[in-house]
């Protein structure tokens, strides 16, 4: 019987823990996809930027114009080209040595 209710306890226990578990699961899925659409959208407005002044110095033949970015925007350009950069080092690092 002492046993018995031992087992039912931990039985619930590990319930109680699994249930938890789901739900931060359920929680971080929920903001990743979130984010996931954030930068989506942001990714989309840049594109859309970037395409208008194309457009707009091969009408006007211009060798440049002003885009207006937002500051979430420009720490989203930083952080792909710092990202970009880490990348062309560690290409360069790892690059395989010519062999003689």
């Amino acid at each position: 019987m002492f046993r018995t209710a031992i087992d039912r306890l931990k039985r619930s226990f590990r319930r109680i823990r699994e249930a938890a578990r789901q739900r931060r699961q359920r929680r971080l899925a929920a903001l990743a996809e979130k984010e996931s659409r954030e930068r989506e959208a942001l990714v989309n407005e840049l594109a859309k930027k970037f395409d208008q002044a194309h457009a707009d110095c091969e009408q006007n033949s211009k060798p440049l114009t002003t885009i207006e970015l937002s500051l979430k925007e420009i720490i989203f350009i930083e952080w792909n080209l710092k990202t970009w950069m880490r990348h062309f080092k560690e290409r360069e690092i790892y690059r395989a040595s010519p062999r003689s």
